[in-house]
């Protein structure tokens, strides 16, 4: 969706460059650009993008199981504490 200007330029470009078979192929693709075809454009746009962001989520999640993260949380946890003054003494439970 982003780049659909330069790809139009680009078929203009092709198809005045009246290089026989490149024009043709550039002349025919630019003909199918029509209200459906952008209607499709932007409902994939939406939902690849909105797809991505999904994977970037189930990605962070995998990783926070990592020992790793466990770690850091492990170390940062009373670094939090001692900054805001709260105890980092454990409390015994009844």
């Amino acid at each position: 969706m982003e780049r659909l200007p330069a790809v139009l330029h680009v078929l203009h470009d092709v198809d005045e460059e009246n290089d026989g078979d490149r024009c043709v192929e550039a002349c025919g693709l630019s003909r199918q650009k029509d209200l459906n075809f952008i209607g499709l454009l932007a409902t994939f746009w939406m939902i690849l993008g909105d797809t991505k962001f999904l994977n970037d989520i189930q990605d962070t999640f995998v990783r926070y199981r990592d020992e790793a993260s466990f770690e850091e949380l492990r170390t940062a946890v009373p670094d939090i504490a001692q900054q805001r003054n709260i105890s980092t003494e454990r409390i015994s439970k009844r």
